[in-house]
């Protein structure tokens, strides 16, 4: 949380004197306040939540369980000081936390060798699968049984694995972490209560059992992270771990089923096999570059549709956003795994299901700007359920209110979805983005 500003100017010898006395002394009573439990506030993605210290003292005298992995908040620590930006959010007091009470181990081997040695293809889902293939006895870490399943997607060799290994190791007695990880379990029940509450107490495990088989599934809530959540399978057990609201949680369930059935129905299936080559798209999915990757995506996604469809939601607002986001075909890959019958692309036919049969056309807008050019209309809509979408878009363009839906450069379809926060900047809106043609 950035710090006010003082009206005194002090000289720059006095200032680094305070930054060097104040700093280390601000970050230990974050740290006392963390061990005792005492957090009464926590910055999150979507603003400020206040918890009542009545309920903290609650929640910390019952039997409330963790489901924070040690072995998941020690490799991102590793990772957050070897700079790896998907480890390195600073968007709640944890992550400030993290950052400020390791920096005397910026130069640790563990870390070095992270930033050093470790190729960039090891980020990610790569780490947390490396995570889930350790377990702990009093000697330290050790690798598992299994650990030919952390090598099977290729991106950690051997080698790498095991020379990496007595690193962590010593990273965890050099830093206490052992130490620092109690200090911060009533915080962890904290975040495992509300993550409990809001998302995986709504989650309906048995669909996935009575789809793909009995599987053990254990999630694992990650407040090291915010927005990146991931999938691990091995020995049939389906791990994964999310992170910020837990609105994930069924795509990386999802994931871990289908990826093995994409990567066969991308060797068997023609049109599959089509499709995920022809989707590449360097701008809205610029981490997916190559077939087998988008082969997977598409059935995660495919997958979470069909599971969302069962319980409640209306599917084809959900295909249409993920069109949306780049997938271009994900209607036709969602009609492998049940009936659907696919909208033809360039027709008014996504027009009317959106906006409805009757609807008018309102003055045309045009906005320009060095060379940036968008032209749209509103269109007259009613009964618009902007719950059935999913924001894919974000912008300060439009000057669109909630629900409105906007006919964009001939080419697709914006739906309002409400006010959104862009870097820390407000007046932006949110969308669900419905191309109407294949190059939308």
């Amino acid at each position: 949380m950035p710090k006010e500003k003082h009206d005194i100017v002090r000289s720059k010898e006095r200032n680094s004197v305070l930054i060097r006395v104040i700093g280390p002394v601000l970050v230990l009573l974050f740290f006392v306040i963390f061990s005792n439990g005492g957090i009464v506030r926590d910055v999150m993605r979507r603003g400020t939540r206040t918890v009542n210290a009545q309920r903290i003292n609650r929640q910390l005298q019952s039997d409330v369980p963790n489901m924070v992995d040690e072995r998941v908040e020690l490799l991102s620590v590793i990772f957050r000081l070897a700079r790896r930006a998907e480890y390195s959010e600073q968007e709640n007091n944890y992550q400030f936390l993290l950052s400020r009470y390791f920096p005397n181990f910026l130069r640790h081997r563990a870390v070095l060798y992270a930033q050093q040695v470790l190729p960039m293809s090891i980020s990610r889902d790569a780490v947390f699968h490396y995570a889930v293939h350790l377990s702990k006895n009093s000697s330290g870490h050790f690798f598992i049984s299994d650990m030919n399943s952390l090598l099977r997607d290729e991106r950690w060799t051997r080698e790498l694995a095991e020379n990496f290994l007595p690193l962590v190791n010593s990273f965890y007695l050099d830093v206490s972490f052992s130490s620092f990880f109690l200090r911060c379990l009533d915080f962890y029940r904290i975040e495992t209560e509300r993550f409990i509450a809001e998302s995986y107490s709504h989650v309906d495990f048995e669909w996935f059992n009575t789809l793909f088989g009995n599987t053990e599934m254990r999630v694992i809530y990650s407040p090291a992270s915010t927005s990146y959540n991931y999938a691990a399978m091995y020995n049939n057990i389906a791990y994964v771990m999310i992170s910020g609201d837990g609105s994930s949680i069924i795509q990386e369930l999802s994931r871990n089923f289908a990826n093995p059935i994409a990567l066969r129905w991308y060797n068997e299936n023609p049109d599959f096999y089509e499709w995920s080559n022809n989707s590449f798209d360097s701008f809205l999915l610029p981490l997916i570059n190559t077939g087998e990757l988008m082969a997977k995506e598409y059935l995660t996604r495919a997958y979470t549709t069909l599971y969302e469809a069962e319980h409640g939601r209306m599917a084809l607002p959900l295909l249409l956003t993920d069109r949306g986001r780049g997938f271009r075909d994900m209607e036709e890959v969602y009609a492998l795994i049940t009936p659907h019958e696919v909208i033809q692309r360039g027709s008014m036919d996504i027009v009317h299901y959106i906006a409805g049969t009757g609807i008018s056309m309102g003055p045309l807008v045009v906005f320009d700007m060095l060379g940036f050019e968008r032209y749209w209309n509103v269109l007259s809509s009613t009964n618009i359920d902007i719950d059935e979408f999913l924001p894919s878009y974000i912008s300060i363009v439009y000057r669109s209110q909630t629900g409105d839906v906007l006919y964009v450069n001939d080419s697709y379809l914006l739906v309002d979805l409400g006010s959104a926060v862009y870097q820390g900047r407000r007046g932006y809106r949110k969308y669900a983005r419905i191309p109407l043609v294949f190059d939308a």
